[in-house]
């Protein structure tokens, strides 16, 4: 069985609860651009690395509709119907 579920935190403070490979999210804490490095990195680390992440959902809703779509745009991600969309880079 593969672990789907990553969690991050921040000093002590759970930030953001990441399951089924990222396809729900669930923010602890008011997100910033830092701690959407994340994602990238689980892009590019050397054992079983997706080719892209998925979001289809964020604290229940859906994920391009969220308050925080915009800051997850900035970051790299780009809408993809109701989902927000970050792919590998290979450069």
């Amino acid at each position: 069985r593969l672990a789907t579920t990553w969690l991050l935190y921040e000093g002590s403070r759970l930030v953001l609860v990441a399951r089924k490979g990222g396809r729900e999210i669930e923010w602890r804490a008011e997100p910033c651009a830092a701690h959407l490095a994340l994602f990238r990195e689980l892009l590019h680390r050397e054992f079983r690395n997706p080719s892209r992440i998925v979001i289809e959902e964020m604290d229940g809703r859906p994920a391009s509709a969220h308050e925080q779509a915009a800051l997850l745009t900035a970051a790299g991600f780009e809408k993809d119907r109701n989902t927000l969309v970050l792919e590998k880079s290979y450069e």
